[in-house]
């Protein structure tokens, strides 16, 4: 992806990866507490992001979230609070291979260090199944 001057835009090609997946926006699989791959997406991309771990992580996640979205949507020129339409980050509970309401199909799909225990492979491929 080329602009006037032959420069890649990164963020603008991520947009439109995001975008052409049916408004699904990223969802982020196993996020951990921190959620740092989603928080980037969400302040390069600027559109619905869910970042996805177990139950007992959530309260984690979101606690991160919530202590530098601020700080994100700032540097991106963004709100990316929840209840605004548009563009969010949220911290959502999801068990890998169980049904969700997270959307489908999701734009981009990202996942990072997040199989450690081969028993999660199969799981884990029946979620990028089940969320493409």
């Amino acid at each position: 992806v080329a602009g006037s001057g032959g420069d890649f835009d990164g963020a603008a090609f991520w947009r439109r990866l995001a975008a052409a997946g049916g408004g699904g926006g990223v969802i982020e699989l196993g996020a951990g507490e921190t959620g740092l791959v989603g928080l980037m997406a969400a302040k390069l991309l600027q559109c619905h992001c869910y970042l996805t771990d177990l139950p007992d992580v959530v309260p984690h996640l979101q606690h991160n979230i919530d202590s530098n979205i601020a700080d994100i949507a700032d540097s991106a020129d963004a709100d990316l609070s929840p209840g605004r339409p548009g563009s969010f980050v949220r911290a959502t509970a999801y068990q890998w291979g169980e049904s969700t309401a997270l959307p489908r199909p999701s734009g981009l799909i990202l996942a990072a260090d997040c199989l450690y225990d081969t028993e999660n492979v199969e799981p884990f491929v029946d979620a990028l199944l089940e969320l493409s």
